[in-house]
């Protein structure tokens, strides 16, 4: 077995853990891209006990070797994306304002290893993933709406 198949088996057992550390299960209904875009963290749907939907966003540990952007540790994905969900939780914590799931626990340790979000079922359209114009250009007018001194201090936001 390569290297990454270790590393992916390890980090999948430990997410399970951390499921199965809160009552909850795997939601094997729901398929999805077992990774994030740039492969910091795995995403495992879940469900709890009463039948809630859950996202676990497991981050992935730094692999040697390997390469990032000038200054930029994979950690700092960890950091920041916590960083961006506690923000959320303290201007808009029923998201109304920017769509983005609600924050149910963010782990304690530093970096944080996972976030556990709500599930948010997507609405009915293409089987591929697909983004338009006009949906990026409203995401980002409503992020241009956050005041810069909300923003002041924030160590870590994106």
């Amino acid at each position: 077995m390569g290297q990454s198949v270790v590393t992916d088996i390890e980090t999948l057992t430990a997410a399970r853990a951390v499921l199965a550390e809160f009552g909850l299960v795997e939601n094997q209904a729901i398929r999805l891209r077992p990774s994030s875009g740039h492969n910091s963290s795995l995403l495992l749907p879940c469900v709890g006990p009463t039948g809630v939907e859950f996202m676990l966003k497991y981050f992935v540990p730094p692999a040697d070797g390997r390469f990032y952007p000038a200054g930029v540790k994979l950690e700092d994905y960890a950091r920041r994306e916590s960083a961006f969900y506690r923000y959320l939780d303290g201007i808009d914590p029923e998201r109304r304002e920017i769509p983005a799931p609600r924050t149910i626990l963010i782990d304690s340790t530093d970096p944080p290893r996972w976030l556990l979000l709500e599930w948010i079922h997507s609405a009915p359209g293409p089987a591929e993933e697909s983004l338009g114009l006009d949906q990026i250009f409203l995401a980002l007018a409503a992020l241009k709406t956050i005041q810069t001194d909300h923003l002041v201090g924030r160590r870590d936001f994106p």
